[in-house]
């Protein structure tokens, strides 16, 4: 049996209403929200970190912002180290961007999420002449207060992270999309 169409539905403005302040967060703002919010966390890594074969913790020494104190280099009782713990509940996007000295290998960006489950961002081979890197984002749902990010990178072999060249430092962004 077809399904039933009724005419198409028009809004109903009663004559002589005009839209209110309101109307427009539902129309316009509250849709790009998620461009509009500025980063929740930003912090490089501005040593030469050695990195061993496989999967590997980022130990970001240089926090940019963390407006709500969400970076704990030290573990707690409610936080890993070297982890960001989420303020609120809601949708964040994660960018983690490893670069390594100039070494052929496989390089991988990637992130733990409390601990447990690991989101792979982004994979790239590297030359053996010049600096690699590669930059990987992921929209994840977190639960304030209780899901912690940490920034990984995995490596194909035994490699260094790049130091003393700020525009080749590893780093990681989290930004709030929505809730």
């Amino acid at each position: 049996m077809p399904l039933l169409q009724g005419p198409a539905m028009t809004p109903d403005f009663v004559a002589g209403m005009s839209t209110v302040p309101s109307d427009w967060d539902g129309w316009l703002l509250a849709n790009f929200a998620a461009i509009s919010q500025p980063a929740l966390f930003r912090a490089v890594l501005t040593t030469g970190q050695s990195l061993s074969i496989g999967f590997n913790q980022l130990h970001f020494n240089s926090i940019l912002e963390d407006p709500y104190g969400g970076w704990s280099a030290v573990a707690t009782g409610s936080q890993a180290a070297f982890s960001w713990l989420a303020p609120w509940t809601g949708f964040y996007e994660v960018t983690v961007s490893p670069v390594i000295a100039a070494v052929a290998a496989g390089l991988e960006a990637s992130m733990l999420l409390s601990s447990s489950t690991r989101y792979e961002l982004g994979a790239s081979g590297t030359s053996s002449t010049v600096p690699g890197g590669i930059c990987g984002s992921m929209i994840v749902p977190l639960n304030g207060g209780l899901d912690f990010v940490q920034g990984e990178a995995w490596v194909s072999a035994a490699v260094s992270l790049v130091s003393g060249v700020p525009s080749e430092y590893t780093s990681m962004e989290i930004c709030f999309v929505s809730t």
